[in-house]
């Protein structure tokens, strides 16, 4: 009773001070804002500001300080429980979640650099505002506080200790285990090195020459310890200062190297920028176009001369090492550099920079149209603008081309419409005197061709061949000229691949001024000074030969210049003993002038002979007369009385002696009276009689005629043959670029060696040059690649076409075989001898790709990786020969194998046994109720097998297999037992092991470290759920169906089978079975007939079922019980009611069933028709076993 008090009490001393309370706060009020600024306060209204809202309520029910969620737009914070009032004098805006539950308050986690924290999203954009090289990284899926802070350390490094021999130096994130707060503990460390001895790891620290490298990212040499973890400083670097922790090249050791890179031999920058040193970061360019065959800078660069098959780079150093970036091949990327003294860095230092560019060669040509540009000078601004195109303005040719020419698949005909367009004409025009011109077509046939050739010759104004005008378009600066205008659209025209100055090709340029190697003398002019000014060259026998020579005494090109002229003084020796005025003195007048002879000339020369020739009496008369009438020319007597004095009577006999005989000579002397004068006047009237006949024939005959020299532009074609295509191959020791990094065998390139070359093995990184010459029936050569093998597996024995290892391979250890073919090649390797490469086994020696070194690892059975990728595989013990044949890229193998020998030693067997099989299969069902079964193990050697219901060791086992000793038919051994007990509707399972060598030393044995598992499935009985059709029929096609359930699948999956006998050996499969329903398709005649089914499942589970069926025949036709209008239907139908099923149709007149209208509906007793009044319907029907109905008549 106290107790009960005693809370009464309490209870009502709570109550009486809860209303004390009230009492006292009827006085307060809720103050939208006090005097001291304090908002939504319950205080005394006295302390109100004054136009402060007031309510007699708690601030949280009033309007005006009801709780909500404050919204900081401009620092992105939300405040949880905030007053009204108060969010809106913080100029915030109010949500009217109290918890703050809004998108815009949603927390997630903002990551700045290395800092974290949870803020609204806008928080954080408002943060990285502050910094605005920072991108924002705001994590809305992280609302956990820790996990944020671990995102913003995930770079931490420090020892990651997984476990005492598992110790890395990484970072956080790559860690992922928490930080570690126990230092024997698992965790990370951040900044402790894992040899820490407090760690615990198994890591040393021996800080040794041999121990130093580089880290990523870090600056100074490191020295590492036993596990390969970072250890501490070895030698402070300052990327600063100009060092980086790198490599030696000269002692490979790691220390604290320049950033500069040295200037190596392979040095070639194709601008004038020749640097001492290569600063660290500067870059420059460079063309494989290569150097001259006398090892000069290359100037097959720019200008539109950039060779077929060359390709530009972009070189960098960097950190003391120099990459390679190929532009874009085919040229379609050219590389532009920093032009030399106007790149510098932020110190004023010259610092020279490049890159590759796409090249803009597209609308060169398009600067060339002298219907939009009125000028030359408009064109060849609108050629040499920089800032729209790569192009060059050729002054010789006036023409518009690629600075750099784009390359392109000429082998393909890709290319030739640029070419094209250097195609060009020059019009020649040339004056031909009337002797020349008749001379020409008594000696050559008159084409124009000779008045060229003359024209270039015979030039000045006393000419017989002039040439009026085009004089340019036969010099040898113009064949250059259209060349070279040629090949800077692409590749075109006459040009050089890469390899050799000395093997260029002219097929791509052609000109209808060509003389006999014109042309092939381009090749000697091309690039032989710097642009942009053309090549000048001696053109040694530019004409060549061919070309008439009077009495084949003129030498008409000795070089470029023009002719050596040689008079033949035994042509007009001839030409006057042959008589004046006949045809043996036409010949002699046509050669002289073949000869060269005019003018002055003329005078002096024909003197000289008719003075050796004066005392021959049958002239003298003749040329007395002649010259006494016709000389009367001051200078030509003095002309000849000069000549004759270099001649005495003596000589002049020797002279005539020689040339005409003692017998001439002597009536000559006989008949001589004033030698001196004869000799004059013989001369001169000689000149004067052949003078009149040339002006003559000169005046009537003489003509103007004019020529086209055409130059013709097409695809450059690659040199004949194959020869340098292995100059494409790295492993070539003619490799072209041997010291030159970043290089690599295009096809473009590839193509450009040689016509017959082809590339193999694109996309695999092994490109390769092959030759593709079908006249290459040449097999690739096999020798040993001995450098490659270890030298514990040497010494090696060279056999007659092959090698033998002389010492023993070890048991079970890997080992290298290697050979070296002369030209790139696929491999083979058998253990057969004698097959052809094409039979071979795919058994590729090391790699499927052509190539030129092989190397291949034998391997053993037991190393399950290797042996899956289709290895050569050996076993212990034993002598082998492989047998190795490869072919080239065009077919060719070797038909003589190549044999490698060698002898593995035996090993000690440490091979357990394997079962390889079992007489049942493994986790097959066994029949319901059976408790046992027999089973049969076979193993791959003599051996004692034990089995147990546990997964258990050998010799923990407790039953035991019984084996054989002697192999059966398929080379195995057989251990028999039986296992029980079966459980049913379970998986029962098994477990076997063996143990190798029975009778031996138990330590000597090998024992199954793994069990053999077998299970065997426990099954239900299958049932027949039901079978049809039963009972009497009146059809005899019919279909037998059965449906089974349960069984070893437990969904009636079986076999089933019928027949009219009730025995199994009887029974024949349903057509449609394996599965729980069976069908079978029966025709059959009437009579009574019982089926018997039997059905199998997985298991062994049988289930039997019969069924007896009658089939009767109905020989009756259908009757029609009943025909009226129907008037249900709108409009009314004719309704037909049969007996029986049947089909029916009609007609207004008589007709053949199968030809009526249908009546529907088919295979029913009701029909039915459109009702006509005043109709004879005729009405015809068979039933399902096809009798028919007579013909049936209804009138309406």
């Amino acid at each position: 009773m106290n107790n009960i008090k005693s809370i009464l009490f309490v209870i009502f001393f709570v109550f009486s001070t809860v209303l004390i309370i009230n009492n006292v706060d009827a006085a307060n009020v809720c103050c939208e804002k006090t005097k001291d600024n304090r908002y939504c306060e319950y205080v005394d209204q006295s302390q109100c500001a004054a136009g402060s809202k007031v309510a007699s309520a708690n601030c949280e029910s009033t309007s005006f300080c009801k709780l909500g969620c404050g919204i900081d737009l401009n620092d992105g914070r939300c405040y949880k429980n905030t007053p009204y009032a108060l969010a809106i004098s913080r100029e915030q805006t109010f949500g009217n979640d109290p918890n703050c539950d809004l998108p815009q308050c949603k927390l997630g986690c903002c990551i700045l650099g290395s800092q974290s924290s949870l803020a609204t999203e806008a928080r954080c954009k408002k943060e990285v505002a502050n910094y605005p090289e920072l991108q924002i990284i705001f994590k809305a899926d992280v609302t956990d506080e820790a996990t944020c802070l671990n995102l913003a350390r995930a770079q931490d490094k420090g020892c990651c200790k997984v476990s005492r021999d598992n110790c890395k130096y990484i970072t956080r994130n790559e860690c992922n285990l928490a930080t570690a707060t126990n230092e024997t503990g698992t965790g990370f460390f951040k900044d402790t090195y894992c040899s820490d001895t407090k760690l615990g790891c198994d890591c040393v620290s021996p800080k040794k020459e041999e121990n130093k490298g580089c880290l990523d990212n870090e600056d100074d040499v490191y020295y590492f310890d036993s596990c390969g973890n970072p250890e501490g400083v070895a030698e402070n670097c300052d990327y600063t200062k100009g060092t980086l922790c790198g490599k030696d090249d000269n002692d490979g050791k790691y220390k604290c190297l320049p950033l500069d890179c040295d200037v190596t031999e392979d040095f070639n920058s194709v601008d004038e920028w020749n640097p001492s040193n290569i600063k660290n970061g500067e870059s420059w360019c460079e063309s494989d176009s290569g150097t001259l065959g006398d090892g000069t800078k290359d100037q097959r660069v720019g200008f539109g001369r950039d060779v077929p098959g060359s390709r530009y780079y972009n070189r960098l150093c960097i950190n003391n090492k120099i990459f390679t970036e190929p532009c874009k091949d085919l040229r379609q990327e050219r590389c532009i550099s920093t032009v030399p003294g106007e790149g510098l860095d932020i110190n004023g230092v010259e610092y020279h920079e490049s890159k590759c560019r796409t090249n803009r060669y597209q609308d060169c040509n398009s600067c060339n149209d002298n219907t939009r540009y009125l000028s030359e000078d408009e064109m060849r601004n609108c050629c040499n603008n920089p800032n729209i195109r790569d192009c060059y303005w050729q002054e010789g040719n006036k023409k518009c081309v690629p600075f750099v020419p784009p390359g392109s698949k000429f082998w393909a005909g890709e290319g030739a419409d640029r070419c094209t367009i250097a195609n060009s004409e020059c019009e020649v025009v040339i004056y031909v005197s009337g002797l020349r011109k008749l001379v020409d077509k008594v000696g050559i046939g008159g084409d124009v061709t000779s008045f060229v050739r003359s024209a270039l010759t015979l030039r000045g104004s006393g000419s017989e061949v002039k040439i009026v005008s085009g004089e340019n378009c036969l010099s040898k600066d113009y064949i250059i000229g259209k060349n070279n205008l040629c090949r800077a659209q692409g590749d075109c025209g006459a040009d050089f691949n890469i390899v050799d100055v000395d093997k260029g090709t002219t097929e791509g340029f052609s000109s209808t001024s060509n003389f006999s190697g014109d042309i092939q003398n381009l090749l000697d002019t091309i690039n032989k000074e710097p642009p942009p000014k053309i090549a000048k060259i001696d053109l040694t026998n530019w004409a060549g030969s061919g070309i008439p020579s009077g009495g084949g005494q003129v030498s008409w090109f000795s070089r470029w210049g023009g002719p050596t002229l040689i008079f033949s003084t035994r042509t007009l020796t001839q030409a006057i003993f042959g008589g004046v005025w006949g045809a043996g003195a036409w010949q002699g007048i046509k050669g002289s002038l073949w000869s060269g002879i005019t003018g002055k000339g003329v005078a002096e020369t024909a003197t000289v002979e008719i003075g050796k020739l004066f005392y021959q009496e049958v002239y003298r008369e003749a040329l007395v007369n002649e010259l006494t009438k016709k000389v009367t020319d001051k200078a030509l007597k003095e002309a000849a009385i000069n000549t004759l004095k270099d001649f005495s009577t003596k000589q002049l006999e020797e002279d005539v002696k020689n040339a005409f005989g003692e017998k001439v000579l002597e009536e000559a002397g006989k008949k001589a009276t004033s030698k001196t004068l004869y000799t004059i006047v013989s001369g001169v009237n000689i000149y004067l009689t052949v003078n009149t006949i040339a002006s003559l024939t000169d005046t009537l005959l003489s003509d103007t005629v004019s020529t086209k020299v055409i130059t013709t532009c097409n695809s450059w074609v690659a040199p004949t043959g194959s020869d340098d295509c292995n100059k494409c191959n790295p492993d070539d020791p003619s490799y072209i670029f041997k010291g030159k990094t970043g290089r690599k065998c295009t096809e473009y390139l590839c193509k450009s060696l040689g016509q017959s070359c082809a590339l193999i093995n694109q996309g695999t990184g092994n490109e390769t040059c092959v030759s593709q010459n079908p006249n290459d029936v040449n097999a690739p050569i096999l020798t040993k690649w001995e450098d490659v093998i270890d030298k514990k597996f040497k010494p090696l024995e060279d056999l007659n076409y092959g090698y033998r290892y002389k010492n023993k391979i070890p048991a079970f250890t890997r080992f290298p075989m290697a050979i070296k073919t002369d030209e790139p090649a696929q491999c083979k390797v058998s253990f057969n001898l004698g097959k052809e490469y094409k039979d071979m086994e795919v058994n590729y020696f090391g790699s499927p790709l052509y190539s030129y070194n092989h190397l291949m690892l034998i391997t053993f059975p037991t190393q399950e990786k290797i042996a899956a990728e289709g290895k050569i595989q050996v076993t212990s013990g034993g002598d082998y020969k492989l047998y190795v044949r490869c072919q080239d890229s065009l077919g060719n193998d070797n038909k003589r194998d190549y044999i490698i020998q060698f002898t593995i030693d035996e090993g000690p067997d440490l091979t357990p046994p394997s079962i390889e099989g079992t007489s049942i299969t493994n986790g097959a069902f066994f029949k319901n109720k059976a408790q046992e079964t027999d089973l049969t193990i076979f193993v791959n050697e003599r051996a004692e097998c034990k089995w147990s219901n546990l997964d258990t060791e050998y010799n923990n086992m407790e039953n035991s297999f019984t084996c054989k000793n002697t192999l059966n038919t398929l080379s195995l051994y057989e251990c028999t037992t039986k296992l029980k007990p079966l459980i049913d509707d379970i998986e029962n399972k098994f477990y076997f092991r063996c143990k190798d060598k029975p009778g031996v030393r138990e330590e000597d044995r090998n024992v199954m470290e793994q069990s053999y598992a077998f299970s065997l499935r426990g099954s239900v009985p299958l049932e027949i759920r039901s079978i049809e059709p039963k009972g009497d029929l009146f059809t005899n096609n019919i279909t037998l169906r059965v449906e089974t359930a349960a069984g070893a699948y437990k969904d009636g999956t079986s076999v089933c089978g019928y027949s009219d006998k009730k025995s199994f050996d009887s029974m024949v499969q349903f057509l449609n079975t394996n599965s729980s329903i069976h069908t079978q398709q029966l025709l059959l005649s009437p009579g009574s007939y019982n089926y018997y089914v039997m059905c199998v499942d997985a298991g062994g589970n049988i289930a039997e079922a019969n069924t007896s069926i009658k089939i009767s025949v109905d020989t009756e036709p259908p009757r029609i019980l009943r025909i009226y209008e129907d008037t249900t239907y709108t409009p009314s139908h004719l309704k037909l009611i049969l007996n029986e099923a049947s089909n029916c149709e009609y007609s207004f007149s008589d007709f053949n069933f199968g030809s009526g209208n249908k009546m529907p509906e088919d295979g029913s007793k009701e029909h039915d028709a459109l009702f006509r009044q005043n109709s004879k319907y005729f009405i015809r029907c068979v039933d399902l076993y096809g009798n028919r109905m007579p013909l049936t008549v209804v009138y309406t």
